[in-house]
């Protein structure tokens, strides 16, 4: 199940997307047409597939993955943090669960920064 280390960046940031607006439990159509207009279709279904496969727990490992091996600068990690919030923020509510992975994701970002970045992911 470790398929997700043979991808590049722009499936990584599709997974990131499509977590983003299933933390909620439902993707709706502005979610979708987010993703879609950040993403190919292509690319879409075929995460979106795959991420069906994966556990909570498998998720969360390649969130850590992806911004231990794609997101090296202090600017990427704000920019990914900020780009997810905008996905979560789609349908104009943050719901507990979607604030939740925004935390899981505001974790990941701390623990993995040389700096301290954790005031600006606020």
């Amino acid at each position: 199940m470790d398929n997700y280390k043979k991808w590049d960046k722009e499936d990584y940031y599709t997974f990131f997307l499509i977590y983003a607006a299933k933390a909620d439990f439902t993707v709706v159509d502005e979610e979708k047409e987010y993703i879609l207009n950040h993403s190919n279709k292509k690319v879409y279904n075929r995460i979106s597939k795959d991420f069906n496969n994966y556990t909570d727990v498998q998720n969360n490992d390649i969130l850590e993955y992806f911004v231990i091996n794609y997101c090296k600068t202090r600017e990427e990690k704000i920019k990914i943090y900020f780009e997810m919030k905008e996905v979560l923020l789609v349908d104009g509510v943050l719901a507990a669960s979607e604030n939740l992975f925004l935390r899981q994701l505001r974790k990941i970002i701390v623990n993995n920064s040389t700096d301290d970045i954790a005031d600006i992911l606020d």
